[in-house]
């Protein structure tokens, strides 16, 4: 269940916590009603799997993207990574887990949610409980009754802006202008795609959608008010990384000698990885607002790095990769040499990345790296 969002991964605030406390719809608890939510998407307390992890979501968004004929901002590898195999960056040993808080209160009457930087999301519930009974924010004739059904509608709209606001801390946007409309930029990006495709799970669905083809009213309030990155932040980059001359693969070629032993991972080719003749590459790591591609893991068994975003692929230590131990990379592609050395390659059958410029190497999975469908990645040099 790596990189899954489970029942322990979540954190609220204290504020968040009294506050979601004091407030009822239909007899029942905000809080509750939150925790409804999260099961309906996720997984519950018994580790059963909701929405999400059970591929339901998958579907639905297929049919979003096919009405509005299009991606904006994301691609199909990353739909699938975030919508059918709900791999998030939440639960690795050393991230801090998914933190939801409330919403400070001048940022009330304004956002249903908010996004900060790659961990934190505010929910406003004030303003989500004032557009259920209200229709403020969709449109007036759009109101959810005090009882079953309308507990149903808030359960599965909580769920849909919480799921919006995840597809941000991951680094997906849309435009800061808020547009419904079928075939937008905003509706085809995949904050949007994820939200819809919870509401139209929904058994009411045919409310909503009675609103939201009506377009985003003016005077509402809107989806979310995520922070765009500051330019004063920097990426982090992790040097020691190498490039093997027997398989041809990405490796961390800088793990610490413990007890004399010199680890140098597993090669596809035999024995160890060398870094004889390889200069020491850069990688991107925990940085949510850097525009490569994201969910690039550091196997610990072998050493080697691989795409998490489409499974485990093969590792040559036996089995899938394993990227327990993994912080979130991402990668430049398509630019060139302007980010680095170009001509680096996922391959389709192991999902490690390879240097294709000396032929197609060692595959774990059989022959030589494929190169097939992958990008052109470029990757930093110190």
């Amino acid at each position: 269940m790596f990189g899954q969002l489970t029942w322990e991964s979540w954190n609220r605030s204290k504020g968040c916590r009294y506050g979601m406390d004091q407030k009822f719809f239909a007899g029942k608890r905000f809080s509750s009603i939150f925790w409804d939510a999260m099961r309906l998407v996720f997984y519950d307390e018994h580790g059963k799997p909701g929405l999400l992890y059970q591929e339901a979501l998958y579907p639905l968004a297929e049919n979003i993207i096919a009405l509005n004929g299009r991606r904006w901002g994301f691609n199909k590898q990353d739909e699938i990574a975030m919508l059918k195999l709900g791999n998030f960056h939440y639960s690795f040993p050393f991230m801090t887990p998914l933190y939801i808080s409330g919403p400070d209160p001048e940022d009330r009457n304004k956002n249903w949610a908010k996004a900060y930087g790659n961990t934190h999301v505010d929910i406003n519930f004030y303003d989500i409980l004032n557009s259920a009974r209200t229709g403020t924010g969709f449109v007036k004739t759009v109101t959810f009754p005090e009882n079953e059904d309308g507990l149903r509608l808030i359960t599965y709209f909580i769920a849909g802006t919480v799921l919006h606001e995840i597809m941000h801390n991951h680094g997906f946007h849309h435009p800061d202008k808020v547009n419904w409309n079928v075939g937008s930029d905003y509706a085809s990006s995949l904050p949007y795609v994820a939200e819809l495709a919870v509401f139209s799970a929904c058994p009411e669905w045919p409310l909503l959608e009675a609103a939201l083809t009506q377009g985003y009213p003016s005077g509402g309030f809107t989806c979310c008010g995520t922070q765009p990155p500051p330019s004063a932040l920097i990426p982090i980059s992790q040097i020691g990384w190498r490039w093997c001359n027997k398989c041809q693969g990405m490796w961390y070629g800088d793990v610490p000698v413990v007890l004399g032993f010199v680890n140098s991972g597993k090669c596809p080719a035999g024995d160890g990885h060398v870094k004889l003749q390889s200069g020491n590459y850069s990688l991107t790591i925990n940085t949510w607002f850097d525009p490569g591609q994201h969910l690039w893991r550091y196997c610990y068994k072998c050493l080697g790095m691989f795409f998490g975003g489409s499974g485990n692929g093969k590792c040559p230590a036996g089995g899938g990769h394993d990227p327990s131990l993994s912080g979130d990379y991402s990668l430049m592609h398509d630019v060139g040499t302007s980010a680095g050395q170009n001509n680096w390659r996922w391959c389709n059958k192991c999902h490690g990345l390879f240097f294709a410029g000396h032929g197609a190497g060692v595959c774990p999975a059989g022959g030589g790296h494929d190169k097939t469908g992958s990008w052109d990645y470029s990757v930093p040099l110190v």
